[in-house]
């Protein structure tokens, strides 16, 4: 469910994955706590909880530091948040550039 396009399949996934991570039986067996910690981190990629994505992955990749499938999905993640931070950057610098034309056009007509 994690990996569908909808966004509501995405969210009952993770809500899945949590659980079943949570759940006593699953942590006897470590490659269920694996796939369900990497499951949820999927989710929240998907879902557009990249911080929580990114700190999930991390903790995979210490427990388990051969796994290319979370390492994959970590770059994924940090591409992500790297392309966000420019878009806020820009975004904030469009909004100063604004402000100073605006204080300029008003500077002139006094």
């Amino acid at each position: 469910m994690v990996h569908s396009t909808w966004a509501s399949d995405v969210r009952a996934g993770r809500a899945l994955a949590k659980a079943l991570a949570s759940d006593t039986s699953a942590r006897a067996d470590p490659a269920a706590a694996r796939d369900a910690a990497y499951l949820e981190a999927v989710g929240a990629a998907k879902g557009g909880d990249l911080i929580a994505a990114r700190r999930a992955l991390g903790g995979l990749l210490v427990a388990h530091p051969g796994w290319r499938q979370a390492a994959s999905l970590k770059a994924a993640v940090d591409e992500a948040v790297i392309r966000e931070g420019l878009v806020g950057l820009s975004v904030g610098a469009g909004v100063v550039g604004a402000v100073a034309l605006a204080i300029a056009a008003f500077a002139r007509r006094t």
